[in-house]
């Protein structure tokens, strides 16, 4: 744990692999070696390390956190679709009857991994239960947004984003989305307004930069674009 802590990563993994060789079955271990892979961004080898610890120890909600979180970074959406789903199980099996309480990354990560495998109506079913059991958290209300353009309800996606903008008053994510709800609904004017107004609240912002570029483009506001699109590519070369 101290090399890990010291981010000496490939001692820590050195020292652990002999060790799991007499101690197979030991949580712990296989958790800690899962640490090292995904400190060293190796998610699907993290993920197989905290299924193991799963496996042994299966009562362990930070275990089952971290696991989710290294399957959906690694893009095995379905497995972490399954294993979301397992928590869910797990959570109804222990409620007796009642209602169960389902972690927020369990409901993220069903949600998300939904999403990512094109599934949106099921996925903004999740993230509508989520606003309800964790109403003050921005992601969900994000993510509820964006399920609800994909499926084209954009009444809905707009009443999400301005959720998540009474929310978060001083937090600029939520320009942006908004400028998204209007763009695919077809309002550019709209959009633009938006997108302008997150660039004035994050000048640094260059996704909002952009977005604002390519709006202003489809109107034929060409000087006005061109000047967005390059002010985005300064804020992000690799843009």
């Amino acid at each position: 744990e101290l090399l890990v802590a010291d981010r000496r990563l490939d001692a820590a993994r050195e020292l652990l692999l002999p060790k799991l060789e007499h101690f197979a079955h030991n949580a712990a271990m296989h958790e800690l070696l899962g640490d090292v892979s995904r400190l060293r961004g190796e998610h699907v080898a993290a993920s197989r390390s905290y299924e193991r610890a799963l496996a042994i120890e299966p009562s362990a909600p930070l275990i089952e956190e971290k696991l989710l979180a290294s399957l959906f970074r690694a893009g095995e959406w379905q497995r972490c679709l399954e294993a979301a789903r397992r928590g869910r199980a797990a959570a109804n099996a222990a409620a007796n009857g009642h209602a169960p309480v389902l972690s927020i990354d369990i409901l993220r990560h069903e949600g998300r991994s939904l999403a990512m495998l094109g599934r949106h109506e099921e996925a903004r079913a999740v993230f509508a239960e989520q606003v309800r059991s964790y109403p003050e958290d921005l992601g969900a209300w994000r993510d509820l947004t964006l399920a609800s353009i994909e499926m084209g309800d954009f009444t809905r996606a707009r009443s999400a984003a301005d959720r998540l903008l009474e929310l978060a008053a001083k937090d600029s994510r939520g320009l942006p989305l908004r400028g998204l709800v209007a763009e695919r609904s077809g309002d550019l004017d709209a959009a633009v307004r938006w997108y302008q107004a997150a660039v004035g609240a994050d000048p640094k912002d260059a996704d909002a930069a952009a977005a604002l570029g390519l709006a202003l483009r489809r109107i034929g506001r060409c000087e006005e674009a061109d000047a967005s699109l390059r002010r985005a590519l300064e804020l992000d070369p690799g843009f």
